[in-house]
């Protein structure tokens, strides 16, 4: 028996059988796992995102909770940008492992120029990188935890925008970003009905997923190797997904990341974003 709870739900404890495991009634935690027998996998972490408590229960044990304050402390650590009308389909946009740039914000800002409502959650809560050994080590310092319960009020927030509700989610992921969107977008399923990856593969429980698909990548890339691209493609269509990779010739990992000069290529980015739109467009409205 399946539970009606699943992955990145946000839950309050209303049993007192985790008190032991440090998690008494009234405890706030995050779903990590929903097995097939019903059972629930739930995290609990600090503010800075370390676990403090995981422990698996039963549906009886559990209620879904809404963030208290989420709205304020989520905006607080991302980047929102709207149409002009004010409303419009939901784009969530995680950043690759360089942070929350002014490249990620103009996204964001052409998303809306677009008709688009597009998210930013900040996944380093505030710092930025500018070279391979900056990010390597801000990318060090995440945890899964923190990871989830970022990515869990974010979608509590893209929701609650105005207009939002009406659709399905769109998401795009850049390198980083496309690693945990893709789980994201695979567990939360129906929340999701198009997802965007630039140079980022993986494996995920994709037979959960109810979004089409759209990759982006480069000829060369040392972090999306060939036989990993085909891979992922041949995994989302063995779980019935629609999907469609493109491949750019001549372009390395970020062509698309017009402030990374050594591998950013204009006519690959122009092409890429503009499917981007179309796609986003024919699937969300």
């Amino acid at each position: 028996m399946t539970s009606n709870l699943k992955p990145y739900d946000q839950v309050r404890v209303v049993s007192d059988r985790f008190w032991k495991e440090g998690a008494p009634r009234g405890t706030i935690g995050y779903i990590v796992e929903a097995y097939p027998d019903g059972a629930l996998e739930v995290e609990v972490s600090s503010k800075d995102g370390t676990t403090v408590a995981q422990f698996v229960a039963r549906e009886e044990d559990l209620e879904l909770a809404e963030p208290r304050g989420g709205a304020t402390k989520s905006l607080g650590q991302g980047y929102l940008a709207k149409p002009p009308s004010g409303r419009g389909p939901g784009v969530l946009v995680l950043h690759p492992w360089w942070g929350l740039t002014d490249f990620v914000r103009g996204v964001c800002d052409r998303l809306a120029k677009e008709g688009f409502v597009a998210f930013a959650p900040d996944l380093y809560h505030g710092p930025t990188a500018a070279t391979i050994e900056e990010a390597e080590r801000l990318e060090s310092t995440l945890t899964i935890a923190q990871i989830r319960t970022d990515l869990a009020l974010a979608v509590i927030e893209l929701r609650a925008q105005p207009g939002v509700a009406d659709h399905s989610l769109g998401l795009i992921g850049f390198s980083l970003g496309a690693f945990h969107g893709l789980e994201l977008a695979a567990e939360r399923g129906v929340d999701f009905g198009a997802v965007v990856v630039y140079y980022g593969a993986r494996d995920a429980a994709y037979e959960k997923a109810h979004a089409a698909f759209l990759g982006h990548f480069a000829e060369t890339d040392p972090y999306a190797s060939d036989a990993e691209v085909k891979e992922f493609e041949e995994r989302l269509r063995a779980a019935g997904r629609d999907v469609t990779i493109h491949v750019y010739p001549g372009t390395g990992h970020w062509f698309f990341e017009e402030d990374r000069k050594d591998a950013y290529n204009p006519e690959a980015a122009r092409l890429s974003w503009d499917r981007t739109i179309a796609f986003l467009k024919k699937q969300l409205r």
